[in-house]
């Protein structure tokens, strides 16, 4: 079965960030926004490596902070629940079946949508720092 890395345009960019293609786990849905024209759902994730040390406050340190900007074309079937002030996510799910794509935002906290669409592309992404944070 082929991998994200496979079939997202422009993947190799958050391969170069985050040195594999990540399960975005514990990473924010900052922004969500849907254009009717094309059919295009745009993503903006907080993501980062966690890292196994621990701060002084007892929470796992961060490296590679990053804001990713996803963009969606020819969405279908879109569901959309649980938007609020932090969407926080367990994962970001991407199969290929066929001709479509099948996209699943996992939820711990907040946002929670499933869709499928034509394409799927990283559109950009945005280095916030390399510091461990």
């Amino acid at each position: 079965m082929a991998g994200p890395s496979e079939f997202v345009g422009n993947a190799q960019l958050v391969i170069d960030r985050f040195g594999e293609w990540p399960s975005f786990h514990d990473a924010e849905v900052m922004r969500l926004s849907l254009d009717r024209n094309g059919r295009v759902l745009t993503l903006e994730l907080m993501a980062f490596t966690m890292l196994d040390e621990v701060d002084d406050r007892g929470y796992f340190k961060h490296a590679n902070q990053s804001l990713v900007t996803l963009r969606f074309a020819g969405i279908n079937d879109v569901s959309l629940e649980g938007f609020n002030e932090q969407n926080v996510i367990s994962g970001l799910f991407l199969t290929k079946d066929d001709d479509a794509l099948k996209v699943v935002v996992s939820p711990l906290y907040g946002l929670s949508t499933e869709f499928s669409c034509a394409r799927a592309d990283v559109e950009r992404i945005e280095g916030l720092n390399d510091r461990e944070v």
